[in-house]
This record gives structure tokens, C-alpha cells and sequence, in this order.
């Protein structure tokens, strides 16, 4: 049962930690808000969760709650959902009994959690999911799931280690082509921090040829997400952010990209340089190519002719 309601969840709305709204719905006849929650707690501590679920369908839904864990893919950085949960600070079965909603009903699921006083410092990732099921008179049963994710962490007080961006880009590049830069973001603590920080790029003169602020992402425990940038300033709702730093030719002599990367709330921060060459080769290729023709035109032009007589 856990299995079919991890599966539809991600067929039927793909998974939002990345950028969370207000709300989420499924297929518009359920919203749940809010779709992702941050939770700090520290050892001994209680918190009652809260997720609101409404109907919005114009007849009766039965509802059924299930809690599954879930973790972050190490390639997308994207929520990868478990069929069951190993969270110890709660009991699944207080909130997850079947719950009847009328249309324009809104209900509040409490999901209540205690933090044992010995608790370790760690981090849970958790998915609520809500499997709706819906059967008018005349129409045919309509299923639909949808899910609120929630990272909860046990925070003990220990320094964290700093986020890591790592570039993708290549060493050497020709003259007439761009360089494309990508990264990954690394998180080796074991609770969720934030990136923040800038990448600039330089020329052999070392003149600033271009300028991206990180995008402030979050990166869960013990796992990596794609990193992103922006260059509006400031940052707002509506700033797009970018996979890909581009300079773009014509490009000669070397060039310098540098990060430096602060991880948040710990304040921690990481720097890295990269180096690429960029040359004339294509020109050097056809160069070479036009050389080699001419000294072979001209080798074959210098063989002598040889005659035969009858």
C-alpha cells in the first residue's frame, strides 16, 4: 500500500523541496500547505507539526495520511521516497487514520513529536503523504495523492563542516568556445545548511569578466544538490536562477574562476580556483592542414617526369 502511494505521489506531482509555494495540490481537488517544513528542535524538546489539508473538489473525499521517509539523490540532488519511516520521535498511527473532507473543507492534521533528552544530533526527512479517494454518484472513483515534505533536525550545539562547491568545467577550451561551468553543493554535516557566496570570473589581465552570486539553496544532511547561480541583485521572488556560469567567446589566455562558498547558519565558508587555457586551436588545426597540403603540392610538383619513346 505504502509502495503505490510512494509511487503516485512522484508520478502525479514530481517533488517540490527544491522550490517550495504556499501550497500544493493534486490534480486541484486537494491542497496541502505548506508543501515543505524546516523543523529545529533540540534534545528533550516537543513540537506539534502542523499540515493543513482542504478539498477542493465540489464532492466528499476520504483521505488517508501514511508518513514515509525520504532522501536526497546523490546525482539530481531531488527527494528519493522510502515505503516506510524510521523517524523514533513520533507515532505514526495518532494521525493516520482514513478522514472524511466535504467540499471547501479544511482540516488540520497535528502530527505531535517529542525529542528524547539523550538525542543525538541528527537530521529526519519525512514525507506526510495524503492518498485521496473520491466516488460520486454516476462518475467514476477518482484517486489522487499528494504529500508535505518535512525535514526535521536535533540540533546538540556541534560545529558543523562547510559546504563544498565543486565546478564542472573544462581545462582547455578553444577560442571560438564558451566556457560552461556547473557545480555540485556538498554537505557533509549532519543537518540541512544553506549556500550563500559568489563566483568570480578573470582574464590573464585580471580584469573581472564575469560575476554570479550563489543561489541560496538548501542542502539536506549528509548529501548534494546541483548548485545554482543568479546576477540580479537583489534577490527576490521572482529571480530565475541559472545551472550554467557562461563567458562566451572570443576567449584567449588564461582564465580564472574562483568560488567562495558560505555555509548558513553555521557561517563557515569554503574557496576554490579553477584554472582554464584558451588558445586558437581550430585555427592552429587548419593551419597545419594548410602547410602540410602546400609542402605535399609542392613535393609532387618538384618529382621529376619521367618520358617514354617507341
Amino acid at each position: 500500500m505504502i509502495k503505490k502511494l510512494c509511487f503516485s505521489f512522484c508520478l502525479a506531482l514530481g517533488l517540490f523541496l527544491i522550490q517550495p509555494n504556499s501550497e500544493v495540490k493534486a490534480n486541484s481537488s486537494l491542497t496541502v500547505s505548506p508543501p515543505v517544513q524546516y523543523i529545529a528542535l533540540n534534545p528533550g524538546e516537543s513540537r506539534a507539526v502542523e499540515i493543513i489539508i482542504t478539498n477542493n473538489s465540489l464532492t466528499e473525499l476520504i483521505i488517508t495520511p501514511a508518513a514515509v521517509d525520504f532522501t536526497a539523490s546523490d546525482k539530481t540532488g531531488q527527494p528519493i521516497l522510502s515505503d516506510h519511516t524510521s523517524f523514533p520521535y513520533f507515532s505514526s498511527t495518532s494521525f493516520t487514520e482514513p478522514i472524511s473532507l466535504t467540499p471547501t473543507e479544511s482540516r488540520v492534521i497535528t502530527i505531535p513529536i517529542t525529542v528524547d533528552q539523550a538525542a543525538a544530533q541528527n537530521e529526519y526527512h519525512l514525507t506526510v503523504l495524503f492518498q485521496t479517494d473520491s466516488e460520486a454518484s454516476g462518475a467514476p472513483r477518482v484517486q489522487n495523492v499528494i504529500g508535505s515534505n518535512i525535514i526535521i533536525s536535533i540540533d546538540d550545539g556541534e560545529v558543523l563542516p562547510a559546504l563544498e562547491a565543486h565546478l564542472h568545467l573544462p581545462k582547455v577550451v578553444d577560442t571560438f568556445q564558451a566556457i560552461e561551468t556547473s557545480g555540485w553543493l556538498t554537505n557533509t554535516a549532519s543537518l540541512t545548511q544553506e549556500a550563500s557566496g559568489a563566483a568570480e570570473i578573470t582574464n590573464w589581465r585580471g580584469s573581472t569578466i564575469g560575476h554570479y552570486n550563489i543561489y541560496p539553496d538548501a542542502a539536506l544532511a549528509f548529501s548534494g544538490r546541483p548548485l545554482r547561480f543568479f546576477t540580479d541583485e537583489p534577490l527576490s521572488e521572482e529571480t530565475k536562477p541559472m545551472q550554467k556560469m557562461v563567458v562566451s567567446p572570443p576567449l584567449f589566455g588564461v582564465y580564472s574562476v574562483q568560488t567562495l562558498l558560505v555555509s548558513n547558519p553555521s557561517g563557515q565558508t569554503h574557496s576554490a580556483e579553477y584554472i582554464v587555457i584558451a588558445a586558437p586551436f581550430s585555427l592552429l588545426f587548419v593551419a597545419t592542414c594548410i602547410i602540410c597540403i602546400l609542402i605535399f603540392t609542392y613535393k609532387k610538383q618538384k618529382q621529376p617526369t619521367t618520358s617514354t619513346e617507341y
